[in-house]
């Protein structure tokens, strides 16, 4: 019996022996461990990684996971699993620092790319209209008016899109002095081009002037063109159409009756009475019946067309019946002067055409005040309108300045007239 008991002392002598030699050479082997790790941890606290032009930084915890998680030590070349231990201590996500660019660097950037698709499109374009077989097409876009409120300079900003062809003769004055004619005739007017060209045209006499069914006759023969209309404040936009048809008349000698008046004070004194006595001010319920009056004015006596053409709210009623914001857009003159590149980055989209023409394509002449379009593909060139473009709001302009007491009147004579204009487009373009 006592040697039983003995025996039993000694096992457990024994057993307890072995576990604490056990848990020492643990403890001792978790200690050499948790100095590995902080080796490591210290070697690659900061890595950093580049990608494109931006910098980040990845931050290794400094906090080891809790016990029975693994440790995973990031390295440049590979990744090392290290081994688990019994450290309490909040858990820490790797961190990523973003190291950004000024913005000037960012824009210059954005710039860059932007400039490298365009050049990219556009040559794509240009190859587009050589492989394909070209021919006669009727316009996609048709620029219906206002004269003098920048028609001419609309179509200079948008032509040098490689997409767009305008027709040899600008104005086609088709649809108001050809009206019965065949549309074939039309159509031979028109320049053989690629089938993703968009054909241009603009005259604008088709806003204004006679016959009454011009919308529709146009509607009716080109409906997938698409109308530009560009509007101007009035009052202005008569001088200027009597500086141009002086110009004109001293080019030519045709006799429109400008001779008669050597000044516009000349020139308003005989026909602003005559014209306020039929129109002004502005009536609602006679308006369709005033529209068709006007129109005959313009037949039988020219010069009324100085004044009349400003009664815009007259004529868009009758291009309303058969057009919409869908496929008319219509342009403040005064945007069009002060930020023609907004105005070509919409009528892009509008007509439904790769935008490749952007507004800091077009950069002001110190000289004149007119914008001109900085031809990106041939050194930076400027291509400006020419001079008798800029008769009467040019810095160089040698016209004689419009009289202030004038001009007040004028816009006087068509306040009612612009009230008019506002409520049917739903937005103000100058102060009336």
């Amino acid at each position: 019996m006592k040697s039983i008991k003995l025996f039993i002392g000694i096992l457990v002598l024994a057993v307890g022996g072995f576990f604490t030699v056990y848990n020492f050479a643990k403890s001792c082997d978790d200690i050499h461990n948790i100095g590995k790790l902080q080796a490591v941890m210290k070697q690659h606290q900061a890595i950093s990684v580049q990608y494109l032009s931006n910098t980040y930084r990845v931050n290794t915890s400094e906090t080891i996971r809790d016990k029975g998680d693994e440790i995973l030590a990031i390295s440049s070349h590979k990744k090392e699993a290290g081994p688990i231990v019994s450290v309490e201590g909040p858990v820490q996500e790797p961190m990523i620092e973003h190291l950004q660019l000024s913005p000037e660097e960012i824009a210059n950037n954005e710039h860059a790319e932007k400039m490298r698709e365009r050049e990219q499109t556009w040559n794509e374009l240009i190859a587009s209209q050589n492989t394909t077989v070209k021919r006669k097409q009727l316009p996609r876009l048709i620029g219906i008016g206002v004269e003098k409120c920048g028609t001419h300079a609309f179509l200079h900003f948008l032509e040098p899109h490689p997409l767009i062809k305008v027709i040899k003769k600008i104005e086609a004055h088709f649809f108001d002095e050809r009206s019965t004619a065949p549309i074939s005739e039309y159509l031979s007017m028109m320049p053989e081009v690629s089938p993703n060209t968009a054909v241009m045209e603009k005259t604008p006499a088709y806003f204004s002037f006679p016959p009454y069914g011009i919308p529709k006759l146009i509607k009716a023969n080109v409906p997938q063109a698409k109308i530009v209309l560009i509007l101007c404040e009035p009052a202005k936009r008569v001088y200027s159409d009597f500086v141009h048809e002086w110009a004109w008349y001293n080019i030519s000698h045709h006799w429109s009756g400008i001779h008669q008046f050597q000044t516009i004070h000349d020139y308003l004194k005989k026909y602003l009475p005559k014209v306020t006595s039929s129109f002004v001010p502005y009536n609602e319920t006679r308006a369709p019946g005033d529209t068709l009056r006007v129109l005959q004015h313009h037949s039988s006596d020219y010069m009324s067309t100085l004044l009349t053409t400003g009664f815009y709210a007259l004529h868009l009623k009758r291009w309303l019946k058969y057009y919409n914001d869908s496929d008319m857009m219509v342009v403040d003159g005064s945007e069009l002067f002060n930020d023609p590149g907004g105005v070509m980055e919409r009528v892009q989209d509008f007509i439904d055409i790769p935008k490749v023409l952007f507004r800091e394509d077009y950069v002001r002449d110190s000289k004149t005040g007119f914008f001109c379009y900085k031809e990106w593909n041939n050194n930076g060139r400027l291509n400006c309108l020419p001079s008798n473009k800029q008769r009467t709001r040019s810095k160089t302009s040698t016209s004689n300045p419009f009289p202030e007491e004038t001009l007040q009147h004028l816009k006087d004579f068509y306040k009612t007239h612009n009230e008019a204009l506002f409520k049917l487009l739903g937005r103000r373009l100058w102060e009336s």
